[in-house]
């Protein structure tokens, strides 16, 4: 008898270490799985390059902050910007010293925008950042700091040897009444008049008749 229940000991120690084995592969398999799906919504909603949110995530989140501002009945800021001669850039320097340049503006908008601003990359040189709750002024104000900061930001991209490079930005501000496509359309004329008057400028979108 004595004998019989230290078998049964036995088997029951047995299962029990089996049990862990197999919820500890549980587990492992659910936390690699929940990584893998963490870096598949980051690649959704990122720009592999520079690291800002892509297009598709800025124009989804561009609805809601137009309908959230509708509510609040508080104005939305709209910040299109350019980079100014960058196909000099990549025919001059490379593709890859172009790319360097992407990340280091990227990441000066980033860090030169407000905390509560979505900042992301339309595609090629051309970048969005939308201001909650941002009045013409404060637009214009985080528009023009960032050409500041960019205009005055040396890239280092070979050994002893340096760049810099400069922005043209359209910016426009209200409560919105208009679509998402046309109040990117003011910014983007904003945008192009900046190019036409020089570059390395701030102009205000206006709504046209």
């Amino acid at each position: 008898l004595f004998l019989q229940f230290n078998l049964m000991v036995d088997e029951i120690n047995t299962r029990d270490k089996i049990l862990k084995a197999y919820n500890l592969d549980l587990k492992s398999l659910v936390d690699d799985t929940s990584e893998k799906l963490e870096k598949v919504s980051i690649l959704a909603t990122t720009d592999a390059l520079t690291g800002l949110y892509n297009r598709r995530y800025l124009m989804d989140t561009f609805d809601t902050m137009i309908k959230s501002a509708q509510i609040k009945q508080e104005p939305l800021g709209i910040i299109m910007l350019d980079i100014d001669h960058f196909k000099s850039v990549n025919d001059s320097l490379g593709h890859n010293t172009g790319d360097l340049v992407l990340k280091v503006v990227a990441d000066l908008l980033q860090n030169n925008a407000r905390a509560d601003n979505i900042v992301g990359r339309i595609g090629g040189e051309e970048f969005l950042i939308l201001c909650p709750n941002c009045d013409t002024q404060r637009t214009f104000d985080i528009a023009q700091r960032i050409r500041e900061k960019i205009a005055t930001t040396v890239i280092n991209y070979e050994e002893g040897k340096t760049t810099q490079v400069q922005v043209s930005s359209g910016i426009y501000s209200a409560i919105p009444e208009l679509s998402k496509e046309e109040l990117l359309k003011i910014a983007d004329d904003a945008l192009y008049l900046s190019k036409k008057n020089g570059r390395n400028k701030v102009t205000i979108g206006e709504i046209r008749n």
